[in-house]
């Protein structure tokens, strides 16, 4: 079987390559090398690696049974960046790679988000999307994603292709840049360095996070699956913590001097700064499909991506 990754020198796209060749797939590795965490000779001798950007890469590939395309701009630092262009990236990267996926009868896998729903609390696939409310650029990355995701279900319904809409929730783990405004990267690298970690506000806010090695077996289970859901929920319920005990949870594992400081991120980063919501993923619906069940603690996460830094694994990307 032969696989298309875009993005797959990247964070989740490393991972997800990885786990595809332990499983006897063939890859093909599409990244423009504009956020990759490995470079190109990381998977020189395993793996086709095409140096370019989507729209281009595509015009020339030859089919396969599988493209999975996490090729993105991620993270709420690179996504301000991007401010007033990032959501028609988005959709023109998609719309190269459905017209390729549809022209070969070629099935699919997008890399969505969790910021798509737009609000707070335990949320469910089947959980009405609502709109974001501003104009920020995280509004314009999920409005992005969520049109994508649309753009995909109705020319694959169309065309009876099978697709699947992974909706991650807060991957993290080693090779994670902290570039991108990551909390746990960035926490790590103070911690490491003996410099303050800096929480936004009072740091009461709640976040889940998944280890990125099991966030590359949940697709490596989907791409192996006979009837992929059309749109599933990637998370940890169970690691549930507040920011500012996140931090101390750094800090303690990692025996760090460093204090932990409140910022204002409107301060720091600009006043269209968005912090998002407090999304919380069920995940009933991968449990039943896949039979994926995660189970990797925050601690496993922080002392994982604490080593990948320490060894240099992803250490220019780190801070």
């Amino acid at each position: 079987m032969h696989a298309i990754v875009t993005g797959g020198l990247g964070f989740i796209g490393s991972h997800t390559v990885e786990a595809l060749l332990g499983a006897g797939w063939d890859v093909t590795i599409v990244d423009n090398l504009s956020s990759n965490v490995v470079d190109h000779h990381h998977f020189r001798n395993d793996a086709r690696i095409v140096r370019s950007t989507v729209q281009a890469a595509f015009a020339g590939l030859r089919t396969a049974d599988l493209v999975i395309h996490l090729a993105s701009i991620v993270g709420p630092l690179r996504v301000a960046q991007y401010s007033g262009d990032i959501e028609a990236e988005i959709l023109q990267d998609t719309r190269t790679v459905l017209d390729y996926c549809l022209k070969f009868g070629v099935r699919l896998l997008f890399g969505s988000s969790s910021d798509v729903y737009a609000c707070a609390g335990w949320l469910r696939e089947e959980d009405e999307i609502r709109s974001w409310g501003t104009t920020t650029p995280r509004a314009a990355y999920a409005s992005g994603k969520h049109k994508s995701e649309q753009l995909i279900a109705q020319h694959c319904t169309k065309a009876g292709l099978p697709y699947t809409c992974v909706r991650f929730f807060n991957v993290a783990g080693p090779r994670q840049s902290g570039k991108g405004g990551f909390v746990i990267p960035r926490f790590i690298a103070s911690a490491l360095h003996g410099t303050p970690l800096q929480v936004h506000g009072s740091g009461r806010q709640l976040r889940t996070f998944l280890h990125s090695r099991e966030a590359a077996t949940a697709l490596k289970l989907l791409a192996e699956a006979t009837t992929p859901p059309p749109i599933l929920n990637i998370g940890n319920p169970k690691n549930v913590l507040r920011i500012i005990d996140l931090a101390r949870l750094v800090v303690h594992i990692l025996r760090s001097s460093s204090p932990i400081v409140s910022v204002d991120p409107a301060v720091c980063y600009g006043a269209r700064f968005d912090d998002g919501f407090e999304k919380l993923p069920r995940i009933d619906l991968a449990i039943e499909a896949l039979r994926w069940l995660p189970a990797l603690t925050v601690e496993d996460i922080i002392l994982d991506a604490a080593e990948a830094m320490s060894i240099g694994i992803g250490a220019s990307n780190a801070s």
